[in-house]
């Protein structure tokens, strides 16, 4: 026989139990029984998890009656005993920050005997006399529950895409609760969670990228919605950039309809927009790389931005890119290989990859603006805002959040991050590619190999001679035979390893065996073995 449930057990509500006054399913609502009344019914304090799925419009009508939403009588044989899930200060932060969009305090109107040693009025007495009731919830006035049906209303979505577009959000979004969490603990399709999270710019993102995939769509749905995301960032708050942005933005680019004004405003938010705490990169979230190739063929192609410009955004790009070689190898060769492209532009990219330059290029005015007022230099600022064309108003409000911002306590981390994110150094497939490309555009290979022989580090030693070696056997036929030769056994003789294999693969390739005896006698088993492996292969590479 079952023992009966008592105050202080966890418990999970049955299959099939309804909550009659709005008509919804309750099954698996999981909470604490924190009081049992004089019929045997059980008060239950809903744990966060059943707090966070709640649906908006319930507790929308508790809270106009001023009710505590997050605790509920249900009779005893509704639920079960079962394991609990989360703590009573996980369901205070999703009690608090739910009421709060709401408009409500829930400190204020809480009846829920769970929070009673948790909800210090005094600290909230202090914090409320801080904020005035203007500022006191406006962080969250702007994560209002998002509205599928309103906003397939708005986007005037054919009636016939309806599923398919709520469809793919839940995909997304279960995507990204999976990114988030490691499981899909909300299954893979979360529809009911849709309202709470795809307020959020970066989760949205996901949702727009299952939409992009999804074959039932039409490519003017896309756009639309692809659009729309990109019109709704929101740099300067947590998640503000939605997942997949260049990605987006290299959508926009192959449909014909990214605009240049979009263009600066989004690549701006990149900069001054990431991703956490340290604001990591955009480009490190979603970002593909067949939708990367069509913004640079806009870049290339697009008219109103200067070829100083375009050579500045090709180079931040490829720094960004250091998170995944593969990306950064194709923006590179796709960029080298442009028909479009001036040739002293591409020299130019080159060089600064090989020498590590902290700029190539000029940055639009905007970005100067931003770089100024950001890092501190605001008779610079001031001035970009004057080459601008700001207005005088707009000038003198600079004028008036400059003291602010230099007394701001928070001004001197905000810097530090930044100066930490731009300390990135040019992904190494860069220099490998950048070597050859330089004797393509013109310059004399032996003196590129000489030039570039003993400038590498520790760090790109192996991509810049492997780019020596790429260069040796693409235009050997243009190098004196035993200038060819000298630099091949130079290679040979090196102290890295790496560097050692990559000549004996070349001089294989160049002069069959013949260096295969000194791959035997090298001191790394690994060349050694290699040399091994050749000798029974018995056939030439």
């Amino acid at each position: 026989m079952d023992q009966p449930i008592k105050s202080g057990d966890n418990i999970i509500v049955r299959p099939g139990e309804v909550y009659e006054e709005f008509n919804m399913d309750m099954s698996g609502w999981r909470g604490l029984v924190v009081d049992i009344d004089e019929d045997d019914e059980l008060l239950i304090a809903w744990d966060s998890q059943t707090l966070r799925e709640m649906p908006d419009t319930v507790i929308a009508e508790l809270l106009e009656e001023e009710l505590d939403w997050t605790c509920m009588y249900v009779e005893s044989a509704a639920v079960l005993p079962y394991e609990a899930r989360g703590t009573a200060d996980d369901s205070l932060v999703i009690a608090r920050a739910r009421s709060a969009a709401h408009g409500f305090n829930f400190d204020e109107i809480t009846s829920n005997p769970m929070f009673d040693d948790l909800i210090d009025e005094e600290w909230y007495d202090e914090w409320d006399e801080e904020w005035d009731e203007e500022d006191d919830f406006s962080f969250l006035e702007r994560r209002q529950p998002f509205d599928l049906e309103v906003f397939l209303t708005n986007m005037e979505i054919p009636a016939k895409e309806h599923a398919s577009v709520r469809r793919a959000f839940s995909i997304g979004l279960g995507q990204y609760l999976f990114d988030a969490s490691g499981s899909y603990q909300y299954g893979k399709q979360p529809t009911h969670l849709l309202a709470e999270y795809m307020s959020s710019p970066f989760v949205l993102g996901y949702g727009a990228l299952a939409i992009l995939d999804h074959k039932s769509i039409k490519p003017e749905t896309k756009l639309k919605i692809c659009q729309y995301v990109l019109f709704h960032l929101n740099p300067g708050s947590e998640e503000g950039l939605p997942y997949g942005m260049i990605t987006l933005f290299g959508y926009l680019a192959q449909s014909g309809a990214l605009v240049t004004p979009l263009f600066h405003l989004g690549m701006l938010a990149t900069e001054y927009g990431g991703v956490g705490l340290f604001r990591r990169s955009i480009w490190q979230f979603g970002t593909r790389r067949e939708a990367v190739l069509p913004l640079l063929a806009w870049l290339a192609a697009v008219p109103d931005l200067p070829d100083s410009e375009k050579l500045w955004w090709v180079w931040r790009w490829s720094l960004e890119s250091e998170f995944d070689p593969h990306l950064a190898k194709a923006i590179a060769n796709f960029w080298l290989a442009h028909p479009d492209v001036p040739a002293a532009m591409k020299q130019q990219l080159c060089w600064a990859w090989l020498q590590e330059s902290k700029q190539v290029g000029t940055p639009p005015k905007a970005w100067q603006f931003m770089s100024a007022f950001m890092s501190g230099d605001y008779a610079q600022a001031q001035q970009m805002l004057m080459e601008i064309g700001a207005e005088e108003a707009d000038q003198l409000r600079l004028e008036k959040v400059t003291p602010l911002i230099e007394n701001d306590d928070g001004a001197l981390l905000s810097q530090l991050l930044r100066e930490v994110h731009n300390l990135r150094l040019t992904p190494l497939p860069l220099k490998r590619i950048a070597i050859p490309t330089l004797a393509r555009l013109g310059d004399d290979p032996a003196t590129v190999a000489d030039m570039f022989w003993n400038s590498s580090s520790d760090f790109d030693v192996e991509a810049v001679h492997g780019g020596i070696a790429d260069l040796l056997r693409e235009f050997q036929q243009q190098i004196d035979s035993a200038e060819l030769r000298r630099l091949v056994e130079r290679g040979l003789d090196h102290g890295r390893v790496g560097v050692r294999k990559s000549f004996h693969v070349l001089a294989r390739e160049l002069y069959g065996d013949i260096y295969l005896p000194r791959a035997q006698q090298d001191v790394a088993k690994s060349l050694r073995d290699w040399a091994a492996k050749q000798l029974r292969a018995g056939t030439k590479k």
